[in-house]
């Protein structure tokens, strides 16, 4: 989940605050074990040491969750209290991260369905679009759906294309194959998907049903225009859609849940040009993720049509979309540093340098975006070399030289001030001379 800013973060300001309502009552407390079980699973991993106890701890709290959903859903109708409903059904919800965290080979979907469940018992659609901790809610339910039913057509072998299999299961959380303008969009912070992304997601998954039921041994024709119409999409929202908005933060009213707001506030919010650094690689990786799993959906479908592809624009060497998401994900970890490496890096530097840059962007220096690429890769390369030893810094000087990094680029990169054309490449040495120097 994105660590983008805890402020805005529903599953601080919405999730934890439903499951420490006072007094306690079944639909938090059935929250609150599915919470603790997701954060033992998750300690479990990130301290191998304390791996055995944890571990056993998150099953205990996991079985308790279960029990308590269990006890809980057999009472909650359509008239219960509305904090009631959003506990168990963001309880529900948890039941699928436990399946995540825990990394048992058992899928979702039987949590998937637990959570459909509690979504028509609850009021469906009418009760989860009526206010925006529901529509939150509902955002968060489809965003499992869809990824629940990508799965599902993963999985599906590509020797059943023809064979009349069933279509995949259709649940609450998919409706058709967009997703309506929420009023609050939350998917961008909860999940790093930006706006655009869920409707293509949707349609992939469409196709790639499609694709599967088609026995054809070539390609027909208004398959080959809906494949090359999507593919289109898909590129075409890469480069215009912006990965930082536009995005609707909600207007938490906590004192619905029985807490008061500072119980659930953090001061850990980030600067907002790194906020918005990290959202929009969180969202670019997700995007071309999805990019990477439509052209799996394609070749795997051309395999029951003789090898032939629908000639398709963009396609290239899918290693270079993997290469895309590697590239933002390594980028976040150059700006939140959770890693072992963390006592090498001075973060708060690099997010100074981040900041100077987003502000000379905002002051019409021209180039700002190629010269973010530069420093970005070169702090890349640096993590690269200090993940396994941190003693390879001398004296606050990095082992990567950001000359080499500019000459593998090819390009000679200078950022331009309006009107002061005589200084404009000094700045750009400087901030890459700081990427350079960045560990102390």
């Amino acid at each position: 989940m994105p660590i983008v800013d805890d402020a805005r973060n529903p599953w601080r300001q919405l999730y934890l605050p439903l499951a420490l309502r006072k007094p306690p009552r079944a639909c938090g407390t059935a929250l609150r074990y599915a919470l603790l079980s997701v954060s033992a699973y998750n300690r479990a991993r990130s301290f191998p040491q304390l791996r055995p106890d944890d571990t056993l701890r998150a099953s205990g709290f996991k079985d308790k969750a279960k029990a308590a959903i269990a006890n809980a859903i057999s009472q909650i109708s359509n008239e219960s209290d509305t904090p009631d409903k959003w506990a168990l059904f963001a309880a529900a919800m948890t039941m699928i991260t436990i399946d995540i965290f825990s990394g048992h080979q058992t899928g979702c979907s039987a949590h998937m369905e637990l959570a459909s469940r509690v979504f028509v018992k609850t009021g469906g659609q009418s009760f989860w679009k009526s206010n925006p901790q529901s529509d939150i809610l509902f955002q968060i339910f489809r965003c499992y759906g869809m990824l629940d039913k990508t799965v599902q057509v993963a999985s599906q072998p590509p020797e059943a294309a023809g064979r009349g299999h069933p279509s995949p299961i259709v649940s609450p959380a998919e409706e058709a194959d967009s997703m309506p303008m929420p009023t609050y969009y939350i998917l961008g912070i909860s999940f790093g998907v930006s706006l655009e992304t869920p409707n293509l997601l949707n349609k992939v998954v469409s196709v790639a049903s499609v694709l599967q039921e088609d026995n054809s041994i070539a390609w027909p024709a208004d398959l080959i225009d809906s494949v090359r119409s999507l593919e289109d999409q898909l590129h075409r929202a890469e480069e215009t859609q912006s990965w930082t908005g536009p995005t609707f933060h909600p207007p938490w009213t906590l004192t619905e849940t029985g807490l008061d707001k500072g119980s659930a506030t953090s001061d850990t919010t980030l600067p907002p040009a790194i906020s918005e650094e990290l959202m929009s690689n969180h969202q670019q990786a997700f995007h071309n993720a999805v990019i990477l799993f439509f052209y799996r959906v394609v070749h795997r479908a051309s395999r029951s049509k003789a090898g032939q592809l629908p000639g398709l624009k963009y396609m290239q060497n899918s290693q270079a979309y993997v290469d895309r998401v590697l590239e933002c994900l390594e980028n976040i970890d150059c700006l939140t540093h959770g890693a072992d490496i963390k006592s090498a890096i001075d973060t708060s530097l690099r997010h100074r340098v981040i900041i100077w840059l987003s502000r000379a962007a905002k002051k019409g220096v021209g180039n700002v975006e190629r010269g973010k690429q530069l420093v970005m890769e070169v702090w890349r390369r640096t993590d690269r070399c200090l993940e396994d030893d941190c003693s390879r810094a001398n004296l606050g000087l990095g082992p990567v030289d950001w000359r080499s990094v500019v000459k593998d680029s090819g390009v000679s990169i200078m950022l331009c001030w309006p009107g002061a054309p005589w200084n404009c490449s000094l700045p750009t040495i400087h901030v890459l001379e700081i990427s350079y120097c960045s560990i102390p």
